[in-house]
């Protein structure tokens, strides 16, 4: 069955990584192996140490970056399809040459745009410019049911595409976590744990007020409103009232104006 097979494509590649793949971490900074400590770190809710252990700036920096990926791809997709099928009125090709395109300009993007941006802006400035073309981009997508409204959204979500808006601030947040006594891995599985939570309750946030919409008979094109604020307002909010610039220590400014 298809479960079989994931199954053991995990088990190959549990065995081919334990072979290939050495340790980076020096032997003076590795834990004995604790049973205790692994059943712990199965537990869905360790996340929760970030904020019961961890400094106030760990905590308020992982609000606003785990906010930032409600509008991840993978948590927009449903939403997506049935918006370029019912909406847009795409056909079965019109959708294929959309994600064909928009997978090739976010990969380009990943690999040209967003290092060009965080080598020039400040921690910052990169998050503000990337929350607002973020907001841009989702309510312009909401605006009408046309294919050019659609595929003209497509370049300002580029800068902060599938979590990019993240990035800079992802860099000052790890050396917070350190700061705070976080491992590196034992912190990443927690963030990543964060945020698939966080992924499933945006998944079903925008399918109950997609539905709550069309029942309504109210423009159901405010779905993607109501993303663009979870995901791009609301952090940047936190940002201007919570963020204090000694918390971006790495944020090194390039003038005396540069915030």
């Amino acid at each position: 069955s298809p479960m079989t097979a994931l199954a053991a494509l995990g088990i190959v590649s549990l065995i081919a990584n334990s072979l290939t793949i050495p340790e980076t971490l020096p032997e003076e900074k590795r834990k004995p192996f604790s049973p205790r400590a692994a059943l712990a770190s199965v537990n869905p809710f360790g996340f929760l140490q970030l904020y019961t252990k961890g400094s106030s700036a760990v905590q308020r920096i992982v609000t606003i970056t785990t906010l930032q990926t409600m509008i991840d791809g993978k948590n927009m997709s449903d939403l997506s399809l049935i918006w370029m099928r019912e909406h847009v009125k795409l056909s079965v090709e019109g959708i294929r040459n959309f994600l064909t395109g928009f997978g090739f300009l976010s990969l380009l993007a990943g690999g040209k745009l967003t290092p060009t941006l965080l080598k020039s802006l400040s921690v910052w400035r990169f998050t503000t410019f990337t929350n607002l073309t973020n907001l841009f981009a989702f309510c312009l997508r909401a605006s009408y049911e046309k294919a050019a409204v659609w595929f003209g959204a497509m370049p300002f979500m580029l800068p902060g595409v599938n979590g990019s808006s993240t990035m800079a601030l992802n860099s000052v947040l790890n050396e917070h976590l350190v700061a705070s006594g976080f491992g590196v891995g034992e912190s990443s599985a927690w963030l990543n744990n964060l945020r698939v939570l966080t992924g499933v309750a945006a998944t079903l946030i925008y399918g109950y007020f997609y539905a709550f919409c069309r029942k309504r008979g109210i423009w159901a094109g405010h779905t993607y409103t109501l993303a663009g604020l979870l995901g791009a307002a609301l952090p940047q909010v936190l940002l201007m009232l919570t963020v204090k610039p000694v918390d971006l220590k790495l944020d090194e400014p390039k003038s005396a104006d540069n915030k």
